[in-house]
């Protein structure tokens, strides 16, 4: 059985605009042990940007959040201290997953960036397409499932990162797609569902969400979005604490194989 420590740090940062430039008051370091994990997720103005770490000094980047949010995702690579990004993951071909993975490619040296097959090819020597029903090793204990891979329409993948006794779901898809799919895997427990589309279309079923059991939910932020109305109260049903980026906080989740932490991190003005 997963214990889970759900202690809550916020630290608010004072800082500075000036034009362009938006200078961070501190900086996080989890000083990881090699068994162990982060992942946080960026609270972007507009796009999707989730960062991996593990012990081992692997860094990777899941989604890069559109170019309106650069100079967001440039503050947040700052702040838990990223010089170097080893590998980045795009799980879905629009502007809100991919709009700055040219320039996180070039300013932090990447060796390899992940597309869902059936995407148009980036200008990169480094490219490899992931599909359907496979499993690959992201680092030492960090080992990444497509559970759904869609190449016809807006390539997109939907994965289920492991590390350790916990199980995260990161959605790209439409609520039905992913419940057919799990469906037809033998059920684990998920610990955490990133939601798809930026809670907009249809939300997981009330039974589906009890059937996974998921202690917590994150939903990123996009211009204009309509939130489905039942989407909060699906997820408060199912005591599934929800963390919206739009509050304009990031989150991060320090995990060793058996137990995590659950920090906030906030920056005002």
């Amino acid at each position: 059985m997963i214990k889970r420590n759900m202690l809550i740090w916020t630290v608010c940062l004072c800082f500075f605009s000036n034009g362009s430039t938006v200078q961070g008051a501190s900086q996080v370091d989890f000083s990881l042990k090699e068994d162990e994990a982060a992942i946080s997720f960026f609270p972007l103005f507009d796009g999707e940007a989730t960062l991996l770490q593990d012990g081992t000094d692997r860094v990777i980047l899941i989604n890069t959040g559109s170019k309106k949010s650069r100079k967001e995702l440039a503050y947040w690579l700052d702040f838990y201290h990223i010089k170097q990004i080893n590998q980045v993951i795009i799980t879905k071909q629009s502007e809100k997953y991919n709009g700055n993975v040219d320039w996180v490619t070039k300013k932090y040296q990447v060796e390899e960036v992940v597309l869902p097959k059936g995407s148009n090819d980036l200008q990169s020597q480094h490219i490899r397409m992931w599909q359907g029903r496979d499993v690959y090793q992201l680092s030492k204990h960090i080992h990444v499932s497509v559970l759904y891979h869609e190449e016809v329409n807006s390539p997109s993948m939907d994965l289920i990162i492991a590390f350790g006794e916990h199980q995260m779901l990161y959605m790209s898809n439409s609520a039905s797609t992913i419940e057919r799919h799990l469906l037809m895997k033998p059920l684990k427990k998920i610990d955490l569902i990133k939601l798809a589309n930026f809670g907009e279309g249809e939300p997981l079923s009330e039974s589906f969400l009890k059937q996974l059991n998921p202690q917590i939910g994150v939903l990123f932020s996009k211009e204009d979005r309509t939130i489905h109305p039942e989407l909060v109260s699906r997820l408060t049903d199912g005591w599934v604490e929800l963390y919206d980026t739009n509050k304009r906080e990031s989150l991060s989740i320090k995990m060793s194989p058996t137990i995590y932490d659950v920090m906030k991190f906030k920056k005002t003005t």
